[in-house]
């Protein structure tokens, strides 16, 4: 996924620089291609700024707990919502006034820490099952080109 990056240089204190630089905790939506993709920005992920196709989210943590919030846009049911907003012209896309009214019932902020960090969890040990498949599926291949 990361094998097809692309550089730009862009001045962190211009105006373009300071609307489009990303930090730790922000959320990303897919507002063209692949619409409502959601992205979340962890800490020390660096230097990076979204584009055009991209809406960002910054969470004010006295309101919400940001990694929360992603885990609700990423559900099947908010990404069905977020779909059924199409714009539907031409090309396929959401609008900024569009993702700033969506509406989320929250529970409270220490309610949303426990249930994020319950999925980020679930995530990390799927994660890490994937990886140990992964290898040892490269073993049995490693090893069936040696018997075989």
């Amino acid at each position: 996924m990361l094998d097809d990056l692309k550089f730009v240089n862009i001045q962190s204190n211009s105006a373009d620089g300071k609307r489009t630089s990303l930090q730790a905790n922000d959320i990303l939506i897919s507002i063209t291609t692949e619409l409502g993709k959601i992205g979340f920005i962890p800490e020390n992920f660096g230097e990076a700024y979204i584009n055009q196709h991209t809406a960002l989210i910054r969470i004010d943590p006295n309101k919400a707990h940001a990694k929360f919030i992603a885990y609700v846009l990423s559900s099947a049911t908010m990404n069905k919502t977020i779909n059924s907003l199409n714009d539907a012209g031409a090309k396929a896309g959401l609008n900024l006034p569009t993702i700033k009214a969506l509406s989320l019932k929250l529970p409270s902020i220490e309610e949303q820490i426990q249930i994020a960090e319950t999925l980020s969890t679930w995530d990390n040990a799927i994660q890490t099952t994937e990886k140990l498949l992964e290898n040892s599926r490269q073993q049995k291949k490693a090893l069936m080109q040696r018997l075989l």
